[in-house]
């Protein structure tokens, strides 16, 4: 059988197309014949040319190009965009980890009124940190480290509250100065304002807890304000640390003296002293112990080694005078009060002179005499020695600025 032909609706039928009017039967003749651009006539009849390979060709390379195209694109914009975010987490992370290292704000206390009767409970005393330092920041560190010195300038010209300002300075540039919490509650200190000065070094031990200083300091503080038990605790955490810090041996025997527990006190000052034998200041308070104990000779031992050390400090002379007047040496006790007068005033000796272990020369006849004419002296020199209400202070701890340790 013969193949029928093809044309676009499929094969074509015999009687359908030369039926009359069939689809297929066309009654008009057809588009007249054109002339291809080779100037070989075509006609429509034939049907359309198929396309040539090479623009098939083109066209698919259009298409893949295109496609390729696009697909670089999307993969650029990912690249972009995960690479942003990628950034901005890092960034994230580093802020994260600035604020963990930053101390924790020491906590706010409503301590005893200190010497100078001023508190610090509110937070707003403390350095701030109005803006997040980071490690990179080095122009930051550098202008606080330069805060720093001109601070330790200013205090060791002695000019205290412009040393406190400059510490303060450093701190609101860059809190995380360790050393300068530390000094700043040095300065606190010296200036008698004891609650500040607790919560600077508070600050300087939590980024620093185990320095033997530091702890020191604020065991001071804490002693000054008289938390006794809590103070106690630091210097013999100090003394584990280090054995031989010295001051936190001494600073210990007062917080015995302080609670009556002689034994303990003098136990802390053996510890001292065989670390510093000639102290004065220790000696003196040795001196006591063995005096109350009525071992006067071994008093009057101690007191004239810290002499040795101490040949103008007026409160070893008072506290031989008194030594001395509980042995009955009478002439000893007047020459001492008399070298005591000639470093503090007839004023502060007469009062000295009223205390109980006097009681005894002060009814002899030299002792009533030296009494009436240092009444005398006193009386002329009365109006200079107004508001003066006791000789010296008791004995001070020990902190470790640089002429301690």
């Amino acid at each position: 059988m013969t193949e029928k032909p093809y044309n676009e609706s499929g094969p074509l039928d015999d009687a359908a197309a030369t039926h009359a009017g069939s689809v297929y039967h066309r009654q008009h003749p057809g588009p007249k014949p054109r002339r291809s651009p080779g100037g070989v006539r075509s006609s429509t009849g034939e049907g359309k040319r198929a396309p040539s390979l090479g623009h098939a060709i083109l066209v698919s390379n259009i298409r893949t190009f295109t496609l390729v195209a696009l697909f670089m694109f999307a993969l650029a914009a990912l690249a972009v965009y995960f690479t942003s975010r990628s950034w901005q987490n890092l960034q994230e992370r580093a802020r994260a980890g600035t604020h963990e290292s930053r101390p924790a704000p020491a906590p706010q206390r409503a301590p005893p009124a200190s010497a100078g009767g001023v508190l610090l409970d509110a937070p707003s005393d403390a350095p701030g940190t109005p803006h997040v330092r980071t490690e990179l920041d080095t122009d930051a560190m550098r202008r606080a480290v330069f805060m720093q010195k001109r601070g330790e300038g200013q205090l060791a010209a002695g000019n205290l509250a412009e040393a406190i300002a400059r510490f303060r300075d450093a701190l609101e540039i860059w809190p995380q100065l360790t050393p300068v919490w530390a000094q700043l509650g040095r300065a606190y200190l010296e200036t008698q304002e004891f609650s500040r000065a607790q919560i600077a070094l508070e600050r300087a031990v939590e980024n620093d807890p185990g320095n033997p200083a530091i702890l020191n300091d604020l065991g001071v503080a804490l002693l000054y304000q008289n938390r006794i038990a809590k103070a106690i605790e630091l210097f013999e955490t100090v003394t584990d640390i280090d054995p031989n810090y010295a001051s936190a041996h001494f600073n210990r025997a007062l917080c015995f003296l302080a609670r009556d527990e002689e034994e303990q006190a003098e136990e802390a000052l053996d510890a001292f002293l065989r670390l510093r034998p000639h102290d004065a200041r220790a000696l003196k308070e040795k001196a006591y112990l063995q005096a109350s104990r009525r071992e006067y000779q071994e008093a009057l031992t101690s007191l004239r080694r810290a002499l040795s050390s101490a040949p103008d400090w007026a409160p070893l002379y008072v506290d031989l005078a008194a030594t001395t007047a509980l042995m009955g040496r009478v002439d000893d006790a007047i020459r001492y009060l008399d070298r005591a007068e000639g470093l503090t005033s007839p004023g502060v000796v007469y009062r000295i002179y009223q205390q109980p272990a006097f009681r005894e020369i002060r009814l002899t006849e030299p002792g009533r005499v030296f009494e009436l004419n240092l009444a005398e002296r006193a009386r002329e020199l009365l109006a200079a020695q107004e508001g003066e209400d006791e000789l010296f202070s008791l004995t001070q701890p020990m902190h470790s600025g640089p002429q301690q340790e």
